[in-house]
């Protein structure tokens, strides 16, 4: 079952020179659409409009995600890339399909759904200094996103059965006290976080191999900082991108015959935030 991931230091967000929205919400900075921390939003006073990347020289992505977006499922909303920052008529244009959410989670906050789109291009791939994402159509609510991903590469690698097998689980992020006189007290200071456990198969043909994709993979979750930074995953071959942190950074690895390579792992998503009224 193929799986794909990012590292931390492609996503070309973190290089942008500027960040800038159409109708900047002061509460909540346009410049927070790329902060490592989704459950901090940006948003606008508007129901439709833009954000904005600026770089000091072209970039070209390969893919983008939407983490926590709080928009219509098929709502019109679409990457565009430009040489400048006027962008009545982008040099490149794609569309994000926003998907249904999910039932999870109480009626006024259902379970978003994260949307990824391969930036599939017909040609050599191009590269803008401005690359902007552009809600076209009315919103049923100012529009409100935790963070966008310019991802500069697609990873893959393979997840398999192994014993356990794979599963996903979600769990609240609460803080729990107990008074003097014994009364819990919980405190809900986040909405519930996925869960993934599964087993990577590392294609390597000789173990640890440069340039296969599992010893990339092996080198992100051994570095020094390697659960200090979320990276984005997509699991199961879905339109559903999970920004997470490892659960065990130090994973027993096994060689298996054939030159082969598998260990056991499990990550968890970064806070959703307080749910949204």
């Amino acid at each position: 079952m193929v799986a794909y991931f990012g590292r931390p230091d492609e996503d070309l967000a973190q290089d942008a020179t500027a960040v800038s929205g159409s109708a900047e919400d002061p509460s909540y900075l346009a410049a927070n659409i790329r902060s490592e921390n989704p459950a901090k939003p940006a948003k606008l006073t508007t129901n439709d409009g833009w954000f904005l990347y600026e770089f000091a020289a072209p970039v070209t992505p390969q893919w983008t995600a939407l983490i926590y977006q709080y928009l219509d499922p098929d709502l019109d909303v679409r990457i565009q890339g430009n040489d400048t920052s006027d962008f009545s008529s982008p040099a490149y244009e794609r569309q994000i399909v926003i998907p249904s959410k999910r039932l999870d989670g109480p009626a006024n906050q259902r379970w978003t759904v994260n949307p990824w789109v391969y930036l599939d291009y017909e040609e050599t791939p191009p590269s803008y200094q401005f690359w902007r994402l552009y809600i076209a159509a009315e919103n049923s609510q100012p529009v409100c996103i935790g963070r966008w991903l310019l991802m500069s590469q697609l990873r893959e690698i393979d997840m398999f059965y192994d014993g356990d097998g794979l599963s996903e689980d979600d769990q609240p992020t609460n803080l729990r006290d107990e008074t003097e006189v014994g009364v819990k007290l919980v405190t809900v200071i986040g909405g519930p976080q996925r869960g993934l456990s599964y087993v990577w198969l590392g294609t390597d043909l000789s173990a640890g191999t440069d340039p296969q994709e599992a010893l990339a993979f092996r080198q992100l979750h051994e570095a020094a900082d390697g659960d200090a930074r979320p990276f984005p995953i997509i699991p199961f071959g879905t339109n559903d991108v999970l920004l997470v942190r490892p659960d065990t950074p130090n994973a027993s690895r096994v060689h298996r015959p054939g030159g082969y390579q598998s260990w056991a792992y499990s990550v968890r998503e970064e806070s959703r935030g307080i749910p949204w009224p």
